[in-house]
This record gives structure tokens, C-alpha cells and sequence, in this order.
């Protein structure tokens, strides 16, 4: 396949399109449209900072600042508190957010469906699961401080050397 010779010098006749088999082609692959994308960007020219994007950027960082303030520095008796529940709730949906964020942009941009963004919340979920089994400690049914519930109703006596990593999420006591 020859290279495209690129458009004529001034003088030596009109550039001439690709061949219509050539942009046919590229249609087909996705490098290019004879009509203009909805965002007014074609493909491949990567995402704009407009007024809008920035907008919503402030408004939910801003939002997630004033609701950990009124948290933390009002008192519980205020109308203006926000309970840790909701707080708690809404870094819930924040990251939920994110996840729908990052698989849509994998597969609107690049057309691929990636479950590895599937696997690595779900690797995450589990790690948090067996943190918090960790923190329960003697508060479980069965009240053993070094053994989740789960555990001790299999019998066993020892913690298995892969769980010893989820005693805290700082440094080691």
C-alpha cells in the first residue's frame, strides 16, 4: 500500500480528497465522519475544559467540602447538621460516580467494554469487607478478639497469613 502523496502545492492543481475507497475505509474504522460529531469535536481530539465541565467540578467538589464541614463543625442539634450517615451515603455515590465515569469513557471513546474496571471494585469491596471483619474483633457473636465470626464457626484457630495485612489502613500498630 502506497503512502497518500498529501495535498498539491499552490499552482499545481486543487488537493484532491482521499479516494472515496480510502475514506470509505476510514469511516468504516472509525478515524474519521463526513458528518460533525454532536460535541462539535471530531474524533480523537480529546476533551475540551469548558465553562460547563468546570462548573460541575466546583459544585460537586464544593458540595462534598460543605457537607463534611456542617458535619464536623456544627453541633448534632443544628438544622444545619448533616448526619455521618449521609455523609458516609454520599462517598458511597461519589464512588459509584466514578466507576460509571471511568467504564463509560473506556467504552464511549474507545468502544471496548472493560470488566477490569468490574474486577478492581470488586477487589476492592472485598478487601474492605475483610478490614471491617478485622475491626469488629470481640463485639462478634462469638466475642473472639483475634478471629472473625466466620472463623471461629469453621473452627479454626489460627488467622491465615493473607489476613494479617487487614489489621488497619494506616501503619502497622
Amino acid at each position: 500500500m502506497r503512502p497518500h502523496p498529501g495535498p498539491l502545492p499552490e499552482g499545481e492543481g486543487a488537493a484532491s480528497p482521499l479516494p472515496r475507497e480510502r475514506e470509505q475505509q476510514a469511516l468504516s474504522l472509525g478515524r474519521g465522519s463526513s458528518k460533525p460529531s454532536p460535541s462539535g469535536r471530531g474524533l480523537g481530539e480529546g476533551c475540551a475544559v469548558t465553562r460547563t465541565t468546570t462548573l460541575t467540578l466546583i459544585l460537586v467538589l464544593g458540595g462534598a467540602l460543605l457537607m463534611a464541614a456542617l458535619n464536623l463543625g456544627t453541633a448534632p442539634a443544628s438544622a444545619l447538621h448533616v448526619p455521618t450517615y449521609a455523609v458516609s451515603l454520599a462517598g458511597k455515590y461519589l464512588c459509584f460516580a466514578m466507576l460509571a465515569l471511568a467504564v463509560d469513557l473506556v467504552w464511549g471513546f474507545a468502544g471496548i467494554l472493560s470488566l477490569g474496571h468490574a474486577a478492581f471494585f470488586a477487589l476492592g469491596g472485598y478487601a474492605m469487607g475483610m478490614y471491617l471483619m478485622r475491626q469488629i474483633g470481640a463485639r462478634g457473636v462469638y466475642a473472639n478478639p483475634d478471629l472473625p465470626d466466620f472463623m471461629v464457626f469453621l473452627n479454626w484457630h489460627a488467622l491465615p497469613w493473607y489476613w494479617h495485612g487487614f489489621d488497619s489502613f494506616g501503619s502497622p500498630p
